[in-house]
Protein backbone atom coordinates (compact mmCIF):
# COMPACT_ATOMS: atom_id res chain seq x y z
CA UNK A 1 0.00 0.00 0.00
CA UNK A 2 2.74 2.54 0.81
CA UNK A 3 4.32 1.79 -2.56
CA UNK A 4 0.98 2.42 -4.30
CA UNK A 5 0.64 5.77 -2.48
CA UNK A 6 4.09 6.79 -3.64
CA UNK A 7 3.17 5.95 -7.23
CA UNK A 8 -0.04 7.97 -6.99
CA UNK A 9 1.83 10.96 -5.56
CA UNK A 10 4.44 10.70 -8.30
CA UNK A 11 1.77 10.63 -11.01
CA UNK A 12 0.04 13.65 -9.46
CA UNK A 13 3.32 15.57 -9.27
CA UNK A 14 4.09 14.85 -12.92
CA UNK A 15 0.58 15.87 -13.94
CA UNK A 16 0.86 19.16 -12.08
CA UNK A 17 4.24 19.86 -13.64
CA UNK A 18 2.81 19.18 -17.09
CA UNK A 19 -0.14 21.48 -16.45
CA UNK A 20 2.01 24.34 -15.15
CA UNK A 21 2.23 26.79 -18.01
CA UNK A 22 5.59 28.50 -18.51
CA UNK A 23 5.80 32.28 -18.69
CA UNK A 24 4.68 33.37 -22.17
CA UNK A 25 7.40 34.53 -24.52
CA UNK A 26 4.97 36.99 -26.15
CA UNK A 27 1.88 38.87 -25.06
CA UNK A 28 -1.15 38.78 -27.31
CA UNK A 29 -1.61 42.27 -28.80
CA UNK A 30 -5.38 41.83 -28.41
CA UNK A 31 -5.05 41.97 -24.61
CA UNK A 32 -6.40 45.24 -23.18
CA UNK A 33 -3.46 47.56 -22.34
CA UNK A 34 -4.10 47.69 -18.60
CA UNK A 35 -4.20 43.90 -18.35
CA UNK A 36 -1.11 43.43 -20.50
CA UNK A 37 0.92 46.06 -18.67
CA UNK A 38 -0.06 44.63 -15.29
CA UNK A 39 1.50 41.30 -16.24
CA UNK A 40 4.92 42.86 -16.85
CA UNK A 41 5.30 46.24 -15.21
CA UNK A 42 4.29 48.47 -12.34
CA UNK A 43 3.09 51.99 -13.05
CA UNK A 44 4.78 54.40 -10.66
CA UNK A 45 3.57 57.77 -11.92
CA UNK A 46 1.55 59.53 -14.61
CA UNK A 47 0.75 63.09 -15.59
CA UNK A 48 0.17 65.66 -18.27
CA UNK A 49 -3.13 66.93 -19.70
CA UNK A 50 -5.62 64.05 -19.91
CA UNK A 51 -6.84 65.34 -23.27
CA UNK A 52 -3.36 65.78 -24.77
CA UNK A 53 -3.04 64.35 -28.26
CA UNK A 54 0.47 62.94 -27.68
CA UNK A 55 1.65 60.42 -25.10
CA UNK A 56 5.01 59.01 -23.98
CA UNK A 57 5.44 55.78 -22.02
CA UNK A 58 8.62 56.17 -19.97
CA UNK A 59 10.21 52.80 -19.11
CA UNK A 60 12.71 52.81 -16.26
CA UNK A 61 15.64 50.78 -17.48
CA UNK A 62 18.60 49.06 -15.89
CA UNK A 63 21.59 47.89 -17.87
CA UNK A 64 24.95 46.37 -17.10
CA UNK A 65 27.81 48.82 -16.52
CA UNK A 66 30.48 46.13 -16.79
CA UNK A 67 32.43 46.14 -20.08
CA UNK A 68 32.30 43.35 -22.61
CA UNK A 69 29.70 40.67 -23.28
CA UNK A 70 28.79 38.57 -20.29
CA UNK A 71 25.94 37.04 -18.39
CA UNK A 72 23.97 39.54 -16.33
CA UNK A 73 22.47 39.11 -12.88
CA UNK A 74 19.17 37.23 -12.68
CA UNK A 75 17.34 40.43 -11.73
CA UNK A 76 18.63 42.24 -14.81
CA UNK A 77 17.79 39.27 -17.03
CA UNK A 78 14.17 39.42 -15.80
CA UNK A 79 14.03 43.18 -16.41
CA UNK A 80 15.39 42.75 -19.95
CA UNK A 81 12.84 40.01 -20.62
CA UNK A 82 9.95 42.18 -19.36
CA UNK A 83 11.10 45.15 -21.42
CA UNK A 84 11.38 42.96 -24.52
CA UNK A 85 7.84 41.66 -24.05
CA UNK A 86 6.57 45.19 -23.35
CA UNK A 87 8.10 46.63 -26.53
CA UNK A 88 6.80 43.69 -28.58
CA UNK A 89 3.28 44.17 -27.17
CA UNK A 90 3.25 47.94 -27.69
CA UNK A 91 4.46 47.53 -31.27
CA UNK A 92 1.45 45.30 -31.86
CA UNK A 93 -0.73 48.15 -30.56
CA UNK A 94 0.75 50.71 -32.95
CA UNK A 95 3.60 52.17 -30.88
CA UNK A 96 6.36 52.33 -33.49
CA UNK A 97 8.94 54.78 -32.08
CA UNK A 98 11.39 54.08 -29.27
CA UNK A 99 13.91 56.56 -27.86
CA UNK A 100 16.96 55.28 -25.99
CA UNK A 101 20.32 56.23 -24.44
CA UNK A 102 22.33 56.64 -27.63
CA UNK A 103 23.58 59.75 -29.37
CA UNK A 104 20.76 61.62 -31.07
CA UNK A 105 19.72 60.05 -34.34
CA UNK A 106 19.15 56.57 -35.74
CA UNK A 107 21.02 53.54 -34.42
CA UNK A 108 23.44 52.40 -37.11
CA UNK A 109 25.88 49.54 -37.67
CA UNK A 110 29.24 51.28 -37.55
CA UNK A 111 32.65 50.61 -35.93
CA UNK A 112 31.44 51.58 -32.43
CA UNK A 113 28.43 49.28 -32.57
CA UNK A 114 29.52 46.61 -35.08
CA UNK A 115 30.26 43.96 -32.45
CA UNK A 116 26.82 44.40 -30.88
CA UNK A 117 25.09 44.04 -34.25
CA UNK A 118 27.19 40.98 -35.12
CA UNK A 119 26.44 39.15 -31.85
CA UNK A 120 22.72 39.91 -31.91
CA UNK A 121 22.34 38.91 -35.57
CA UNK A 122 24.17 35.64 -34.92
CA UNK A 123 21.93 34.75 -31.98
CA UNK A 124 18.82 35.68 -33.97
CA UNK A 125 19.86 33.22 -36.67
CA UNK A 126 20.52 30.55 -34.04
CA UNK A 127 17.55 31.04 -31.71
CA UNK A 128 14.90 32.76 -33.80
CA UNK A 129 13.69 36.31 -34.11
CA UNK A 130 12.65 36.77 -30.46
CA UNK A 131 16.03 35.58 -29.13
CA UNK A 132 14.95 34.92 -25.50
CA UNK A 133 18.53 33.70 -24.97
CA UNK A 134 19.74 37.31 -25.05
CA UNK A 135 17.56 38.31 -22.10
CA UNK A 136 20.38 37.08 -19.89
CA UNK A 137 23.28 38.77 -21.67
CA UNK A 138 24.75 42.26 -21.74
CA UNK A 139 23.95 43.17 -25.33
CA UNK A 140 22.51 46.65 -25.86
CA UNK A 141 18.79 46.05 -25.80
CA UNK A 142 17.66 48.88 -28.16
CA UNK A 143 19.88 47.44 -30.92
CA UNK A 144 18.29 44.08 -30.22
CA UNK A 145 14.80 45.57 -30.50
CA UNK A 146 15.73 47.33 -33.73
CA UNK A 147 16.88 44.08 -35.33
CA UNK A 148 13.96 42.06 -33.96
CA UNK A 149 11.44 44.50 -35.43
CA UNK A 150 13.33 45.77 -38.45
CA UNK A 151 11.09 47.79 -40.73
CA UNK A 152 8.37 48.09 -38.07
CA UNK A 153 9.99 49.81 -35.08
CA UNK A 154 12.06 52.97 -35.37
CA UNK A 155 14.71 53.06 -32.64
CA UNK A 156 16.40 56.42 -32.15
CA UNK A 157 19.06 57.71 -29.84
CA UNK A 158 17.84 60.75 -27.89
CA UNK A 159 21.02 61.69 -26.03
CA UNK A 160 22.68 65.08 -26.25
CA UNK A 161 26.20 64.10 -27.32
CA UNK A 162 27.97 66.81 -25.29
CA UNK A 163 26.06 65.97 -22.10
CA UNK A 164 26.73 62.27 -22.53
CA UNK A 165 30.47 62.89 -23.03
CA UNK A 166 30.52 65.09 -19.92
CA UNK A 167 28.82 62.30 -17.97
CA UNK A 168 31.63 59.90 -18.85
CA UNK A 169 34.28 62.45 -17.85
CA UNK A 170 32.60 63.22 -14.51
CA UNK A 171 32.12 59.54 -13.68
CA UNK A 172 35.80 58.91 -14.43
CA UNK A 173 36.79 61.85 -12.19
CA UNK A 174 34.55 60.57 -9.39
CA UNK A 175 35.99 57.03 -9.51
CA UNK A 176 39.56 58.35 -9.65
CA UNK A 177 39.03 60.65 -6.65
CA UNK A 178 37.43 57.84 -4.63
CA UNK A 179 40.31 55.54 -5.51
CA UNK A 180 42.87 58.10 -4.32
CA UNK A 181 40.97 58.66 -1.06
CA UNK A 182 41.20 54.93 -0.25
CA UNK A 183 44.97 54.79 -0.58
CA UNK A 184 47.02 54.25 2.57
CA UNK A 185 50.21 55.99 1.48
CA UNK A 186 48.79 59.55 1.34
CA UNK A 187 48.57 62.35 3.87
CA UNK A 188 45.36 63.37 5.60
CA UNK A 189 45.36 66.61 3.63
CA UNK A 190 45.60 64.64 0.38
CA UNK A 191 42.77 62.36 1.54
CA UNK A 192 40.54 65.33 2.37
CA UNK A 193 41.30 66.89 -1.00
CA UNK A 194 40.45 63.63 -2.79
CA UNK A 195 37.15 63.32 -0.89
CA UNK A 196 36.32 66.95 -1.69
CA UNK A 197 36.99 66.26 -5.38
CA UNK A 198 34.79 63.15 -5.24
CA UNK A 199 31.88 65.11 -3.73
CA UNK A 200 32.32 67.86 -6.30
CA UNK A 201 32.30 65.35 -9.17
CA UNK A 202 29.26 63.56 -7.73
CA UNK A 203 27.31 66.83 -7.43
CA UNK A 204 28.18 67.78 -11.01
CA UNK A 205 27.27 64.26 -12.16
CA UNK A 206 23.81 64.52 -10.58
CA UNK A 207 23.19 67.85 -12.31
CA UNK A 208 24.38 66.44 -15.62
CA UNK A 209 22.16 63.37 -15.16
CA UNK A 210 19.14 65.66 -14.87
CA UNK A 211 20.23 67.64 -17.94
CA UNK A 212 20.55 64.38 -19.90
CA UNK A 213 17.02 63.38 -18.89
CA UNK A 214 15.57 66.71 -20.01
CA UNK A 215 17.41 66.57 -23.33
CA UNK A 216 16.30 62.97 -23.94
CA UNK A 217 12.63 63.90 -23.51
CA UNK A 218 12.94 66.99 -25.70
CA UNK A 219 14.74 65.10 -28.47
CA UNK A 220 12.15 62.31 -28.42
CA UNK A 221 9.27 64.78 -28.65
CA UNK A 222 11.00 66.45 -31.59
CA UNK A 223 11.34 63.07 -33.30
CA UNK A 224 7.62 62.44 -32.71
CA UNK A 225 6.73 65.75 -34.32
CA UNK A 226 9.01 65.22 -37.30
CA UNK A 227 7.58 61.75 -37.97
CA UNK A 228 3.95 62.67 -37.26
CA UNK A 229 3.62 60.16 -34.40
CA UNK A 230 1.50 60.83 -31.34
CA UNK A 231 2.89 57.98 -29.20
CA UNK A 232 6.42 56.92 -28.29
CA UNK A 233 8.37 54.82 -25.79
CA UNK A 234 11.28 56.32 -23.85
CA UNK A 235 13.56 53.56 -22.52
CA UNK A 236 15.93 55.32 -20.14
CA UNK A 237 17.89 54.77 -16.95
CA UNK A 238 15.92 55.42 -13.77
CA UNK A 239 18.16 58.31 -12.67
CA UNK A 240 17.14 60.31 -15.75
CA UNK A 241 13.39 59.76 -15.36
CA UNK A 242 12.43 62.62 -12.98
CA UNK A 243 13.94 65.29 -15.24
CA UNK A 244 12.54 63.62 -18.37
CA UNK A 245 8.96 63.65 -17.07
CA UNK A 246 9.28 67.30 -15.98
CA UNK A 247 10.14 68.14 -19.58
CA UNK A 248 7.22 66.10 -20.91
CA UNK A 249 4.92 67.90 -18.48
CA UNK A 250 6.20 71.29 -19.64
CA UNK A 251 5.79 70.28 -23.28
CA UNK A 252 2.14 69.39 -22.67
CA UNK A 253 2.25 65.63 -23.33
CA UNK A 254 0.54 62.86 -21.41
CA UNK A 255 3.08 60.52 -19.83
CA UNK A 256 3.25 57.38 -17.74
CA UNK A 257 6.24 55.89 -15.94
CA UNK A 258 6.47 52.12 -15.67
CA UNK A 259 9.10 49.66 -14.51
CA UNK A 260 9.54 45.91 -14.64
CA UNK A 261 8.12 44.04 -11.66
CA UNK A 262 11.71 42.95 -10.98
CA UNK A 263 13.12 46.49 -11.07
CA UNK A 264 13.29 46.86 -7.28
CA UNK A 265 14.27 43.26 -6.49
CA UNK A 266 17.64 42.63 -4.79
CA UNK A 267 20.25 42.45 -7.57
CA UNK A 268 21.66 39.14 -6.37
CA UNK A 269 25.17 37.80 -6.99
CA UNK A 270 27.19 38.72 -10.05
CA UNK A 271 27.48 35.72 -12.39
CA UNK A 272 30.80 34.63 -13.77
CA UNK A 273 31.62 36.62 -16.87
CA UNK A 274 32.18 34.70 -20.06
CA UNK A 275 31.89 35.36 -23.76
CA UNK A 276 28.57 34.75 -25.48
CA UNK A 277 28.84 31.34 -27.16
Amino acid sequence: MPRMKCRILLVLALALAACASPSPDRLDASLPPEEALARLVVETDRGGPVDAAAEVLVVRDRHSTNPGFHRVRDQLARIQRDNRLLVDYLLGRGWSLLGCEFREGPLVDEPDTAQQYRIIRRRMQTDGVHTPFLDGWSVYQPIRFQLMHEGRLEVRGVEDAALYARDLDLFRDYKEARSIARRRNITEDERREALRAAVEAQTALEANTAARGRAAAENLVEAMRESGRDRAILLIGGAHVPAAVRSLEELGLRWRVVESRSYRDPPGPEPEDREIP
